[in-house]
């Protein structure tokens, strides 16, 4: 991704002077475009629109059914469940084009929390122990990520009246 720097240069090779004489440049910044993320619900519901067939949760592999009945279970009193849920939508949004900048750190985090864990999920992480609270708090901020709220020009935008 990056950003690509275009400069246009205007030249004059009238033959009135030696050489070519510039006569005005200009130079343009185009950051790539990205793409928004999508929400939990987004993806569990437009499964074929998906950009990968399978992902990495912490070190475990899961195919697409794997994950689209972790998407579709509600995992409410499950930590390892609640956190699955919002790094698969996060991992889709990203391998889609959204740019992963702002929870790079929050998915290694999750992934790690996950990894901590033998077999597969779920691994019942009571949302009040130390490790489920990390959980609970990694799956927020990628529920906010998921929600468009930490990409730019994505999400809601608070009315100037908003607190």
């Amino acid at each position: 991704m990056g950003t690509h720097v275009i400069t246009f240069t205007a030249t004059d090779n009238s033959g009135l002077q030696a050489g070519l004489q510039t006569l005005c440049s200009s130079t343009l910044v185009v950051a790539p475009a990205t793409k928004c993320p999508l929400t939990l619900d987004s993806w569990k519901t437009h499964h074929k629109d998906w950009p990968v067939t399978s992902l990495k949760l912490g070190t475990q592999s899961y195919t697409q059914k794997d994950l689209l009945t972790i998407l579709r279970t509600p995992g409410k009193c499950d930590a390892s469940w609640i956190l699955a849920q919002q790094l698969i939508a996060a991992k889709l949004s990203i391998a889609n084009g959204s740019d992963s900048t702002p929870v790079a750190d929050t998915i290694q985090d999750a992934d790690s929390l996950l990894a901590g864990f033998c077999g597969r999920l779920a691994y019942n992480v009571k949302t009040c122990s130390k490790t489920g609270k990390k959980m609970v708090k990694a799956a927020n901020v990628l529920d906010s990520y998921n929600n468009g709220r930490l990409t730019p020009n994505c999400g809601h935008k608070p009315k100037e009246c908003d607190p």
